[in-house]
């Protein structure tokens, strides 16, 4: 009996050892998922947290692309397609020729100065709770048209800009990320490309036309004496005024009806130099004292005839026997600056200010710097002078005189003296009621 109860009792701490055994690996084991699956669950949020913190940085610089673009394309816009120190139009007519940049000559501009703003952005990008961030400078922003693109209308309204070179890094809790910042974008609603599009097509026919009107202004200098500010010189004005008005009304016709031009003169000068070189063709002139512009020239005096003729209306006399002629030959020069501008009102860009400020306007420079040729002949005149009659040349400056002959001076009899009549009696006053 007690070999027998001493095995049972062997028995059952064998059995009790075994599932104490059984339960310990099992915990051990259990404890050992528990905690794999912990440090997953740290890593995972992790790798999350840095994929949050990238994607802002991304979309950060994305949106930065696009405010970028629009501030470089005002300023492009309002100097002629180009940004330079100089802050002034491009000019697109020098002196009848087209000198308009080419697509990728506004690329480059529009490139650098995007790439400058975008890295202003990028320096300046700050989250509260972003961890350690390295960044890099972008290298380039294309703007990826081209003169097919362009001149075809295809990116009238839309165009694709990509921005290179940027790499960022993030570190959190002793971990890393490193990430490439490029960015591939597409620019809608936007019609930099329209406007310089219709600016070019305008121009090229326009450069020749624009320096034959103004060249055909020349002559009405002649009349005008001196030299001065064209204004002085209504003629002259007025037919300068009408050739901008014919190119600017030729300009409005190739855009649709969102967009409006205007032209203005801020510069132009004229002056007469007599007895130079005769010539008939118009030519530069090379250095005017003002309104300087593609090239620069020289400036001289202009004859009139206006008082002259006032004086010849007094002259009487019989017996003359005055011949010959005189002449007087030069060159009428003028130089002016016109700037014509187009503002695209369908569209506002993502720019800081009112929506007048945030329109695209697009200005170009237009220079005119010529001399011509003007000729006058008049006959040789009776012309008081010390009470004497001299025949001389009626024009106040000759280049050439072949006056003769005699006058005879008849002077001119004085008007009678009116006799003394009776003085007129005085006016009375008028009665004032009385109360007043």
């Amino acid at each position: 009996m007690l070999d027998l109860q001493f095995g049972k009792g062997q028995s059952s701490l064998l059995v009790l050892v075994g599932l104490v055994s059984l339960f310990m690996v099992v915990w051990v084991l259990e404890g050992m998922r528990f905690s794999r699956e912990a440090i997953s669950g740290k890593e995972q949020i992790l790798r999350l947290k840095f994929y949050h913190y990238a994607n802002q940085i991304k979309g950060f610089v994305r949106e930065a692309l696009v405010l970028s673009v629009h501030s470089a394309e005002l300023e492009a816009a309002a100097t002629g397609g180009e940004i330079t120190m100089r802050g002034t139009p491009r000019t697109w007519i020098c002196n009848g020729v087209d000198t308009s940049p080419k697509v990728d000559e506004v690329r480059y501009f529009l490139s650098n100065k995007t790439t400058e703003l975008l890295n202003e952005y990028v320096w300046n990008f700050k989250i509260e709770d972003l961890p350690i961030v390295s960044l890099s400078n972008f290298t380039c922003v294309d703007y990826d048209v081209n003169e097919e693109d362009v001149f075809s209308g295809k990116v009238d309204e839309e165009f694709d800009v990509g921005a290179y070179g940027f790499t960022f890094s993030v570190t959190y809790g002793g971990n890393s990320l490193n990430s490439s910042g490029e960015v591939y974008d597409k620019v809608t609603q936007n019609r930099f490309w329209y406007l310089y599009r219709n600016f070019k097509d305008w121009v090229s026919g326009e450069a020749p036309k624009f320096q034959a009107c103004i060249c055909s202004c020349l002559p009405k200098i002649c009349s005008c004496g001196g030299k001065g500010k064209c204004i002085q010189c209504p003629s002259f004005y007025r037919c300068v005024k009408n050739c901008i008005s014919k190119s600017l009304n030729r300009l409005k016709n190739r855009f649709d009806r969102f967009v409006e031009c205007t032209a203005s003169m801020p510069c132009c000068i004229y002056e007469l130099d007599v007895c130079e070189e005769r010539g008939r063709e118009c030519r530069l002139w090379k250095n005017p004292w003002d309104c300087k512009g593609c090239d620069i020239a020289e400036a001289g005096d202009l004859c009139s005839e206006v008082v002259l003729e006032t004086k010849l209306k007094t002259l009487e006399g019989e017996g003359d026997q005055c011949e010959g002629a005189c002449e007087v030959w030069g060159e009428p020069r003028a130089a002016l600056r016109v700037t014509f501008s187009c503002t695209d009102k369908k569209y506002g860009l993502s720019t800081s200010g009112q929506i007048t400020t945030r329109r695209l306007k697009f200005i170009v420079g237009a220079t005119s710097n010529v001399k011509g040729y003007c000729y006058q002949k008049k006959d040789c005149i009776c012309w008081p002078e010390y009470g004497e009659r001299e025949c001389k040349c009626p024009l106040p400056v000759w280049c050439a005189e072949n006056c003769r002959g005699e006058c005879e001076y008849i002077p001119a009899p004085e008007p009678p003296t009116p006799e003394p009549g009776p003085k007129p009696p005085p006016k009375s006053k008028p009665k004032i009621p009385p109360g007043y």
